[in-house]
């Protein structure tokens, strides 16, 4: 079984052996994960440890923010026809940079890292965030792999089935984040309440109990505001969808603002609207400001507990939805209480030290265990 993150101990911020770590991100989990990764990337330096960060240069840096960090665009040649001299490149500069070992933050570069493990002769570590597709898993060099590293239990139990003979070299780490002082939900007493909906717009069928429950609230008297964060594939039907229900001047459809936290921080309620198999760190974001969490009961997020983090609804039953909204918009005593059991789980299970001395722990580990295969 996986190792638990509850059962990884603080590391030394002196370890005898140097930490030179590269992570290298691709597209989906540079915009998905950008604020744990910053987090993450400050805390190493303040340990401190020299580190690299490879990213897709179109999306910029300015939601990772840390100075002491060596930022590496890849590719810089946006061309399939300059695909090895982009490798060479990239090559070149961690060479100069001497790394100890590699990070492949989600799944998207793991050819890449492979490739570098091989010609730096140095070890790799992989961070998932999602299990893998049915009949699709990335390809690991057990030589040159130390570690298979989960956000969430369930992709920890996608690992241990998807790679059997790993299982000594899994690890269960949460991402981590800051958990805010005070308790956004329904912070200013007399104000309308705001509700907010955070996640990809794929499927326009998903939304529409959720509008009905919203315009029966609205008929019934219910004061608030309603916000669909987000963009995709759907984002004409849901528009379609909010102008039929004669919602246009309740709900906004606006698309995904940075930073999410100062989004979150004046808003009261987040909806989970349906399972999906990534770490949601949308979720994590509105749970650490403290929103209150109404989630569809099909989620099995491990931050979701029923009346402690979150209360559930069917995501498929507009009168379930419409109960759930309504309980946490009339008692908002309870809704903020739902909010502050979100905060205090995120305090003793995804706090920023946690995360860094568990990776820091996982680096070390991966360049001992990799000297002594090399010696064997």
């Amino acid at each position: 079984m996986p190792d638990s993150q509850t059962n990884l101990v603080a590391v030394d911020k002196d370890p005898k052996e140097a930490i030179r770590p590269v992570v290298l991100v691709d597209r989906c989990s540079f915009r998905d994960y950008a604020a744990s990764l910053t987090h993450f990337l400050v805390a190493l330096a303040d340990a401190p440890h020299p580190a690299a960060f490879v990213y897709p240069p179109d999306v910029g840096t300015s939601s990772v923010s840390c100075p002491s960090v060596e930022f590496i665009g890849y590719p810089m040649i946006r061309t399939p026809l300059f695909w090895r001299q982009n490798r060479m490149v990239l090559l070149e500069r961690l060479e100069k940079f001497k790394p100890t070992v590699l990070h492949c933050f989600g799944g998207g570069k793991i050819r890449l890292v492979r490739y570098l493990s091989d010609q730096l002769n140095i070890p790799y570590v992989v961070t998932f965030n999602r299990p893998g597709r049915k009949f699709f898993k990335p390809l690991i060099r057990s030589s040159h792999c130390m570690a298979l590293i989960a956000s969430s239990k369930a992709t920890a139990k996608y690992l241990v089935k998807a790679y059997p003979r790993y299982g000594l070299r899994i690890r269960h780490i949460n991402l981590g984040t800051f958990v805010a002082d005070h308790c956004a939900c329904f912070a200013n007493r007399k104000g309308i309440a705001s509700v907010i909906v955070a996640r990809r717009l794929d499927c326009a069928a998903e939304f529409e109990p959720l509008l009905r429950a919203v315009r029966h609230l609205v008929l019934d008297g219910y004061e608030f505001v309603f916000a669909i964060m987000g963009s995709g594939r759907a984002e004409g039907k849901i528009h379609k969808m909010i102008r039929s229900l004669g919602l246009g001047q309740m709900v906004s459809l606006v698309p995904d603002m940075q930073p999410l936290r100062s989004v979150f921080a004046g808003a009261d309620v987040f909806i989970q609207l349906t399972y999906h198999a990534e770490f949601n760190s949308r979720l994590l974001e509105a749970m650490s400001v403290g929103m209150s969490v109404a989630a569809s009961e099909d989620c099995l997020d491990d931050m979701l507990i029923e009346d402690q983090t979150a209360v559930f609804f069917d995501g498929r039953d507009e009168l379930s939805i419409y109960d759930c909204l309504g309980m946490l918009l009339a008692d908002r005593r309870l809704a903020k209480q739902i909010a502050a059991g979100g905060q205090k789980y995120l305090q003793r299970h995804h706090t920023v030290s946690r995360m860094t001395n568990a990776l820091i722990q996982t680096y070390l580990s991966a360049q001992k265990k990799y000297k002594q295969t090399a010696l064997s």
